[in-house]
Parts: structure tokens; sequence; C-alpha cells
């Protein structure tokens, strides 16, 4: 197929700007991704880490508290009381303790054979026994002691033993046990965080079990030891990893708490992460288009501006060829009857010189 000249000056022009402008579209969507990615990765990183702090700085505040509250007067005499009378003064005393703020589920008081004598619950002194815990015995130690994260019996929720020796002239007469309520760090701390539209932080112990999850189903229910990249995650402590959890692409930033061996996981949606890549592209790809149309507009006015006058001259050299091709044509008419005009009197002279030879020999005769 012929192309006019019009069409020869815009498609190479168009198909030059057409593959540069696809060219920048598909750079920018990668610099995006890659740029949206390192931004998302340092979030989390920073979220990991900073949250993994305050778990621990958080546990350090309340062992504090327990520390404080083991050296209060009335505390030391309900740890060395053998009557009941004095147990609502000192139930009292704990439970202003507990109101103080919402981190505490119970506190407690036990004498040195392990029984409660004082209790935030009233229903537990002299029925509740801690001397068969691990951290009651530490405490009769003279050591402030923490338990790992266990269910709780009453509220099915996580919490920590805390417990501290209540001292009589520098001996332990008996300890103070607070049992930690992991589900207000939770609120406080881990349900705030939110990456994009879905992404969020949860916290597992040393061990792999979930003990905080915006999904509460997963508590005490999502060992991430028996999971390809729960066992990465508790093997390496800290880092990055991507994974596909329930179907969903992962990018997740994790570090453990070296104190008590929590680990705090704080993860992305690697869908989001190209959703917000591929809607840059598609605003690139209709910038370029536009581009791409409002260059061919252009380029048509001024192709047809510059060819409109071409065209017209080779129509008037088409019209001259044409006036000089008929004019040559009736020249070569006249051109041919005066050459038949010519023969025909060559013709006639022939005759009159045969006739006048004749006449000349009858002359002669």
């Amino acid at each position: 197929m012929k192309l006019s000249l019009r069409s020869r000056f815009l498609l190479p022009t168009l198909l030059l700007i057409f593959i540069g402008m696809g060219v920048a579209t598909l750079v920018s969507f990668l610099n995006t991704r890659d740029s949206i990615e390192t931004a998302v990765t340092n979030q989390i990183e920073q979220l990991a880490a900073s949250t993994a702090r305050q778990v621990s700085v958080w546990l350090r505040e309340r062992q504090h508290n327990v520390r404080l509250w083991s050296q209060d007067p009335l505390l030391r005499t309900a740890a060395m009381s053998s009557s009941d009378a004095s147990a609502p003064t000192f139930n009292r005393r704990l439970d202003s303790f507990k109101k103080e703020t919402s981190y505490y589920e119970l506190l407690a008081v036990a004498n040195i054979d392990g029984m409660t004598t004082a209790s935030s619950d009233p229903e537990a002194v002299g029925k509740v026994s801690f001397a068969d815990r691990p951290y009651f015995k530490e405490a009769l130690a003279g050591k402030m002691s923490l338990s790992g994260v266990v269910k709780s019996p009453t509220s099915g929720k996580p919490v920590v033993y805390v417990a501290a020796p209540i001292l009589s002239s520098d001996e332990p007469v008996g300890a103070i046990i607070v049992v930690l309520d992991l589900d207000s760090f939770t609120k406080e701390f881990l349900d705030p965080i939110k990456v994009g539209q879905t992404g969020y932080a949860y916290m597992a112990t040393a061990a792999g079990i979930t003990i905080s999850h915006p999904d509460k189903t997963k508590i005490f229910s999502l060992d991430l030891s028996k999971l390809d990249f729960g066992r990465r995650i508790l093997e390496r402590k800290q880092g990055i990893l991507s994974y596909s959890f329930e179907g969903i692409g992962k990018l997740s930033a994790f570090q453990a708490d070296p104190a008590t061996g929590l680990i705090v996981v704080v993860t992305a949606n690697q869908d989001e992460l190209m959703a917000a890549a591929r809607q840059v592209g598609l605003v690139n790809i209709l910038i370029a288009l536009a581009v791409l149309i409002a260059a061919a507009l252009v380029m048509f006015f001024v192709a047809r501006s510059i060819t409109r006058p071409i065209n017209r001259y080779v129509g008037e050299l088409a019209d001259g060829a044409v006036q000089v091709a008929s004019a040559s044509s009736e020249v070569s008419g006249t051109s041919q009857s005066l050459a038949e005009g010519t023969s025909t009197q060559a013709a006639s002279l022939e005759q009159s010189s045969a006739s006048l030879e004749e006449l000349a020999s009858m002359t002669r005769g």
C-alpha cells in the first residue's frame, strides 16, 4: 500500500513518541513500586522495633510498680497476718492499686506458705495458694520474678504473673503477686498500628504462640512454629520477610524483645503495595496517551500545513504537464497533416512532370 506524504511523516514520528512514552511509563512504574516497597519496609521495621521496645519498657514499669507496692507497710502486715478481720482493709488497698490503670487483672498478697491473705478479688482470700508456682518460689528467694505468658483461668486472656518479695527485717515474709493483662497492652500499643488498609501488628511468645492479634480467634491458636514463615521468624528474631499467609502475600518486619523473648510482627499486604504502584502507572499511562494524542493532532495540522502547498504545486505541475502533452499532440497532428499535404503535392508534381515529358516527346516527334 502506497503511503501519502502526510502518512510518511506522521507514522514514524508517532511510533517514536509511543515507544519513548512507553519506556518512560514502565521505568516510572518500576521506580514507584521500588520506592513504595522501600518506604513501607522502613515503616514496618521502625514500627516493629519501637513496639518491641515498648513491650520491654511497659513490663519494666509494671515491675517497678510491683516493687514499690511490695514495700507498702499495710501489705507487709497483710503478708504476716493470721486473722481474717483485717482482710477487707488489705483488699481495698490492693483494689485501689488495681484501679489506677487497666493493666492489672488481679493483685494478691500471699504469706510465706503461699496462701492468699489479701486480694483485689476478695473471693480468693484463704482459697488460692501460690505455693507451687515458680514465680512465687523465686520471690521467696528474694528475687523479682516474671512468668511467661499464660492464658488467664478467669478471663481467658493472655496474662503475665509478676511476683516480688515482701520483706521484714530483710527477710521474705510473703510475696505480692500481680497478674498483668497483656490485652490492655495490645489495645494501647498494637491495635492502633495500621499499615495501609489491611496491614496490622501482632505478637507471639518465643515459642511461637500468638498472644496478640487483630483476629482474636488466632490468640493462643495460631502457632508460628508450625508454619514455614513462622519458623524463620522464630529463628532469626529480627528482620524482614516476604511470605504468603491464608492466600495473601505479606511483607513483614519482626523484632524480638531480648528480655522476654516476645516477638512483635508488623505486616503489610503486598497487593496493596502493588495497587499503589499500579495506580501511579495507570496515571502515567493516561498522561502518555494524552501526550500522544496531542502530539498526533499537532503533527497532523503541521503536516497538513506543509503538504497542502506541496500537493497544490504538484497538482499545478500535473495540470501543466497535461497541457504540454495536449499541445504536443496538437503539434503532432498538425505535422502529420502537413506531411500528408506535402505527399499529395509531390504526387501532383510527379504527374505534372510526367505530362510535361510526354508533351515534350510528342513535340519532338
